[in-house]
Order: C-alpha cells, then structure tokens, then sequence
C-alpha cells in the first residue's frame, strides 16, 4: 500500500470511537452469543482502498452498515476478495483522516454489490 497515506498510529483509538458513535445512535444487535464484541448499525459511507493482482490499487467507496471493536458489515459495487488487506476511512472526514488496516474475511454477490465482513488489523503494523 501507499507509503504516502496517513495509517492510524492508533487504529484501536480509531476503531472505538467509530463503535462508541454508533452505539450512542443505536442499539447493539441480538447476535453476541455467535460473536466477540457488539454489533451496532453504523450507516456511514466510508473509503475502500484494496491492492488487486499485480500490485495495482483499487479505490472505492462503499456503505457500511454496522461495526464492532472487530470488524465493518460493508456493501460495496466492487469485489473485495477474501483475504484481500484493505484500508479504509470515514469518507467524510477528509484527507488528514488516518486509514485503518483490515482484511476481508467474507464477500458475497448481494442485490447492488457485494455484502463485505471486514476484521480490523489493530495490532498489525504498517
């Protein structure tokens, strides 16, 4: 990925407040007995940068429509294979917002795009 891009010093301080801002506006989902963390609808359009074969980049933007302390639930036009290392910010909070390292660990063909579950990468360096 692009050394030129601002990658979370802190992707966890990032991460909780993303959580903490959908839990102030919602209520956590009934699924915690087949997850680690609460699940809260998050309805935020956020940036998709993925690396594809070959090395190139692909950007994109993609809605998210719930997050966790582990993961994004995005939908997106764009295939975001299995396995892919991603990075993706808030869409609305400018270039000085810092990206978040994550890897896609379920994509699906849905009405639309793609339904996408994303898993954080907090402890990963860059």
């Amino acid at each position: 990925m692009s050394e030129e891009r601002m990658v979370a010093q802190n992707p966890g301080g990032v991460v909780a407040a993303w959580v903490a801002a959908a839990a102030s506006a919602s209520v956590a989902d009934a699924y915690l007995g087949r997850r680690r963390s609460l699940r809260y609808p998050w309805p935020t359009t956020v940036e998709v940068i993925v690396n594809s074969e070959g090395g190139s980049e692909q950007q994109m933007v993609a809605a998210a429509y719930d997050v966790s302390e582990g993961g994004v639930g995005l939908v997106c036009r764009g295939v975001l294979p299995i396995g892919a290392r991603i990075l993706l910010r808030e869409a609305d909070r400018g270039d000085d917002f810092p990206w978040v390292s994550a890897r896609v660990v379920h994509s699906v063909p849905s009405a639309g795009g793609y339904r996408v579950g994303v898993q954080f990468e907090l402890d990963k360096a860059e």
